[in-house]
């Protein structure tokens, strides 16, 4: 366990306390530190912060290039660009974005047009599977449904979870 000692100039040295059976000596501070107020050490650090996420960023604009070299040459072998980035990427992209001719309210009202009743999110989320729509959405149910309440001018709730073409 330790205990912050306040001493003057406002530095701040770290004493480590004894659990009664051996003495632990004291914990000496960086010395480069040591002499510096708390401004100096923040600005330290803030500077080091702004040479990494500048270093970080040229990095990045370097792979940038580089993408869009791979890229070029994939279309120039198959004929066809692929893109691999998307917004937002990172850990959680499920790969290049799916596109379809028509928006998904499109596919959901003629589905509806179609089936001649209400229908519930569920019930659209098969029927759906059925056509030519494409998503990477790990949650198809989620996108129909706000998909079903955003767009009031081709949709009206009937019953509660049910929905109908207009």
């Amino acid at each position: 366990m330790t205990a912050k000692k306040k001493s003057a100039g406002s530095k701040v040295s770290t004493i480590a306390k004894s659990n009664g059976n051996t003495p632990e000596p004291k914990v000496a501070l960086n010395k480069a530190l040591s002499g510096m107020s708390v401004e100096e050490i923040e600005q330290q650090l803030e500077a080091r912060k702004t040479n990494e996420v500048t270093e970080l960023e040229t990095r990045l604009a370097k792979l940038r290039v580089e993408s869009d070299t791979v890229e070029q040459r994939i279309a120039a072998l198959c004929g066809t660009v692929v893109r691999t980035r998307r917004a937002g990427g990172g850990k959680g992209s499920r790969g290049p974005r799916a596109t379809n001719e028509r928006p998904l309210a499109a596919y959901l009202h003629e589905i509806l047009k179609d089936a001649k009743k209400p229908m519930t999110a569920r019930e659209l989320e098969t029927a759906l599977g059925e056509t030519d729509y494409k998503s990477n959405s790990k949650n198809k149910y989620v996108v129909i449904f706000t998909a079903l309440t955003k767009n009031k001018e081709m949709f009206r709730k009937v019953e509660r979870g049910t929905y109908e073409a207009i």
